[in-house]
């Protein structure tokens, strides 16, 4: 489990540093809440133990930027899916397939090379090759690259 150091010389794991959160989300000290907080954005990464920890504690401006993630995510795993629940997994799922596939072909015809640049070259990085497109562009790599944020606003509504 990684720590962070707090004072002088004490270190709190991820995990204490969640029960500080909810000792001071329910006694409502705030400013050691925003100080769990700080230390727990440094410490969580993974975006669906973000949200997690956001529902759990109302920290809503964790929410958007971890669905951002996950909607971006080339793959999303069964545990994922299970720990965010079905409903949340559904409106994701919506999110993530409302991807638009304009200027992206991958076909060979000379309107696309003209249009795109040419095909890169097997075993040379596209980004080595300026002016190439990609032999295969796949919905995963046009998710990565698309800003999903005003779609999460529209499906998410006011739970974020």
């Amino acid at each position: 489990m990684r720590t962070r150091a707090y004072g002088a010389g004490r270190v709190l794991t991820t995990e204490q540093w969640t029960h500080v959160l909810k000792l001071t989300t329910m006694w409502s000290f705030d400013t050691i809440r925003d100080k769990s907080i700080e230390e727990l954005t440094r410490l969580v990464r993974g975006p669906v133990q973000r949200i997690a920890l956001a529902r759990s504690f109302d920290i809503k401006q964790w929410i958007e930027p971890a669905l951002l993630s996950l909607a971006q995510a080339d793959a999303l795993s069964p545990g994922d899916l299970e720990q965010l629940g079905w409903e949340t997994a559904a409106k994701l799922f919506q999110v993530r397939e409302s991807v638009v596939f304009g200027n992206t072909c991958a076909c060979a015809c000379n309107y696309c090379t003209v249009a795109h640049g040419p095909v890169a070259q097997a075993g040379v990085p596209v980004h080595h090759a300026p002016g190439t497109r990609p032999v295969v562009v796949s919905a995963a790599s046009v998710r990565r690259s698309y800003d999903f944020s005003q779609k999460i606003k529209e499906v998410f509504g006011t739970e974020l």
